[in-house]
């Protein structure tokens, strides 16, 4: 089993820089969770990045929750993220939908201009786009109910009648 830990604002990355954004509906501890499309910054290169990949069974509407195991920032280091917290998830496999070649895509599409301080995200959108949203199928219900010759709580139907046998 390999084990992954979940990330939150202010966590750092490998390069030394810092997730700075996250949702607020999730939190640890008092500290915003990070998601997939969260902004870092990078401790070598200047301007405003984000993170690629996030954890497959854990979403903020539709938007993955971002871990130490399938989330990297797009900064050209290509930084992989530190947790600060304990909280973890296991799985055999990683987690991680995206490729090397994603994260250079977006590397490159996603930049920021420090002069305008202006991120373009048309990348990281068309990304999370991208992936197919997964739709809980409905349950199946009881046999017993298709039994019934009328109604639910019609209990003078035939097949709703309790007979006790010897």
């Amino acid at each position: 089993m390999v084990i992954g830990h979940f990330l939150t604002v202010g966590d750092k990355t490998s390069c030394g820089g810092i997730i700075l954004t996250g949702t607020s509906n999730i939190t640890f501890y008092g500290r915003d969770a990070a998601i997939e499309g969260s902004f870092v910054t990078c401790g070598k290169h200047s301007g405003n990045f984000s993170i690629v990949g996030g954890v497959n069974c854990f979403f903020d509407m539709g938007t993955k929750l971002a871990g130490t195991l399938g989330s990297q920032s797009t900064c050209p280091c290509r930084a992989n993220l530190i947790n600060s917290i304990p909280d973890s998830y296991q799985n055999e496999a990683h987690f991680s939908n995206f490729t090397s070649q994603d994260v250079t895509k977006d590397t490159e599409s996603t930049t920021t201009q420090s002069s305008h301080n202006t991120t373009n995200k048309s990348s990281s959108d068309s990304y999370a786009q991208s992936e197919q949203k997964i739709k809980p199928e409905s349950l199946p219900l009881p046999a017993v109910i298709f039994k019934t010759k009328r109604k639910m709580d019609d209990y003078d139907a035939e097949d709703m009648i309790y007979t006790h046998r010897h």
